[in-house]
C-alpha cells in the first residue's frame, strides 16, 4: 500500500462549514440541492480547512471526522501510479464531444463528433457522463493541485451555462440535459423511459462538486438553477402522480 501523506502544515485555514450553510449564506436553494445530490446536508471540505460542529447536531456521535481531500496528497506507490494513470484519461476526454448533445437540445451548433455508447445521441441516458466528468475532475484537481483539471473543469461549466441559458427559450428556465424535458412528461405519466432524473442527478452532483473542490463560483448558480427547475417540477404534481422513490419497483396508489 502506498503511503500516505496527511496534512501536517503550519495553518490549516478557515473553519470546515455545513455545506447547507454555505448555499444558504450565497441565497440559494440548499433543499432541492442537497436532493438532488442525493445527500443530507453535512461538513463540506475546501482548500486548507479545519473542522467546526454541524449546525445540526449528529443523533449519532462520530468516531470519526473527515479531513480536506487537499490535505492529503500520495507518495510514490500503486496508489499513486493509479491516479496518474487516470489524470492521463481525464486529459485525454474531449470537452466538446461530451457537450455534444447538450448543444443540440439548445438548438447550438456542434461540429464534434458524438459519443458513443450510452452517450450516442439516440440512447436516452445521454449527458450523464459530462456529470461525472466534471466530479472527476474537481476530485483530481483537489487531490493534486494541478490546474490543468481545474481549467478544464471551469471550461465545461462555462459551456454549461451558456447551453442553460439557450435552453432556456425551448424548456422552463433553469432546465439544462442533452436530451429535451419530454422525458420527464414521460416519467410524471408513468410511460418508460431511462432515468432521466439520474442523469440530471449526475450533472448537478458534479457542477456542486466543481463549485467546492475547484471553487467555482458560476457552477453554484448554475446547479442552482437546476435545482429551481426540479422544485417547478416536483412541486406541480400531486402526491398520487409523483415517483415513487426510491426505486423504481416501488409503486404508489392513488387516494380514493
Amino acid at each position: 500500500m502506498a503511503s500516505i501523506e496527511s496534512a501536517s502544515r503550519k495553518t490549516i485555514g478557515p473553519s470546515f462549514k455545513p455545506w447547507h450553510d454555505q448555499i444558504i449564506s450565497e441565497g440559494k436553494n440548499a433543499v432541492s440541492i442537497a436532493a438532488a445530490h442525493g445527500i443530507s446536508p453535512a461538513l463540506t471540505a475546501s482548500p486548507g480547512v479545519a473542522l467546526s460542529p454541524a449546525a445540526v447536531p449528529d443523533a449519532v456521535s462520530l468516531k470519526a471526522r473527515p479531513f480536506p481531500l487537499q490535505n492529503v496528497r500520495l507518495l510514490d506507490g500503486p496508489f499513486k501510479q493509479a491516479m496518474e494513470l487516470d489524470q492521463e484519461y481525464l486529459l485525454a476526454i474531449e470537452s466538446n464531444r461530451l457537450l455534444h448533445s447538450f448543444r443540440l437540445n439548445a438548438g447550438l451548433p456542434s461540429t464534434a463528433a458524438p459519443l458513443g455508447g450510452w452517450e450516442a445521441p439516440d440512447v436516452e441516458l445521454r449527458g450523464h457522463t459530462a456529470g461525472h466528468y466534471l466530479s472527476a475532475l474537481a476530485l483530481m484537481y483537489a487531490a493534486t493541485g494541478d490546474a490543468r483539471f481545474k481549467t478544464r473543469a471551469d471550461g465545461m461549466v462555462s459551456e454549461l451555462a451558456a447551453i442553460q441559458e439557450a435552453q432556456a427559450a425551448r424548456f422552463h428556465p433553469g432546465y439544462l440535459s442533452a436530451f429535451p424535458e419530454e422525458f420527464f412528461d414521460r416519467v410524471d405519466a408513468r410511460q418508460k423511459v431511462w432515468a432521466p432524473y439520474y442523469t440530471i442527478h449526475k450533472i448537478m452532483a458534479g457542477l456542486l462538486d466543481v463549485h467546492q473542490l475547484a471553487g467555482n463560483a458560476q457552477a453554484l448558480v448554475v446547479v442552482s438553477k437546476m435545482a429551481d427547475w426540479v422544485r417547478f417540477r416536483v412541486d406541480r404534481l400531486t402526491v398520487w402522480r409523483r415517483p415513487s422513490w426510491p426505486g423504481p419497483r416501488a409503486r404508489t396508489r392513488r387516494p380514493r
